[in-house]
């Protein structure tokens, strides 16, 4: 027998044990503990995200005047930007949809869309920084700099976070691993990535909007 089929011979037993009731079971079991470690970490970040943003509210109604006078916020580009990682939260939850379908190629084609999108949002928040410097608006320009620059900075952190995992996605895909044993994982990055959206539009309709 050729290592070829040998290799065949073991995958199709693997996936014989697989299927078998007590493997399923763990499985689910596994994926319900993951879930749930998952909802109680996005918790722990939406009450970080939260009290940094009661403090940035807090500022604001202290001030005479916001933005401070001579200086003004982008609007457009955070704007572009919203449109991307919604986008891409989009083609995320689809690429979940495809891969539970069995379907393998359109599922790893919309990870790497994800992951695009992801780092194109990454990208323009660079240059949302750097046009916010040139336009007078530093880390040590007030109130206004200092939080703007720390609340856009750690969620950039949390974007390249979710990229790595995605990243390491693509890769297995690339050495032509089967992505189905990876959905939990990939539905865990769905999660953190959704919420990492949710709290991108809220902190651009709470700073660069209102």
């Amino acid at each position: 027998m050729s290592e070829q089929e040998t290799h065949k011979k073991k995958r199709k037993m693997a996936s014989v044990v697989e299927l078998r009731p007590e493997t399923i079971a763990r499985h689910r079991e596994r994926e319900l503990t993951s879930t749930i470690g998952m909802l109680v970490a996005l918790g722990s970040w939406a009450m970080m995200f939260a009290s940094l943003f009661f403090v940035y509210l807090g500022l604001r109604s202290q001030a005479i005047a916001w933005p401070p006078p001579g200086l003004t916020l982008p609007r457009l580009l955070p704007a572009l930007n919203t449109v991307v990682i919604v986008a891409s939260s989009l083609t995320l939850a689809r690429s979940l949809g495809e891969l539970r379908r069995g379907r393998r190629k359109p599922a790893v084609w919309l990870i790497a869309a994800t992951f695009v999108l992801g780092s194109l949002f990454v990208a323009l928040q660079i240059v949302l920084w750097r046009g916010m410097w040139l336009g007078g608006i530093t880390p040590s320009t007030g109130t206004l700099g200092t939080v703007v620059y720390a609340l856009t900075a750690l969620h950039a952190v949390h974007v390249v976070a979710g990229l790595a995992v995605l990243a390491f996605l693509l890769l297995l895909s690339v050495r032509g691993e089967e992505l189905g044993r990876r959905a939990t994982t990939l539905k865990l990055c769905g999660m953190f990535w959704h919420f990492v959206d949710a709290v991108w539009v809220v902190m651009f309709v709470g700073m660069f909007i209102l």
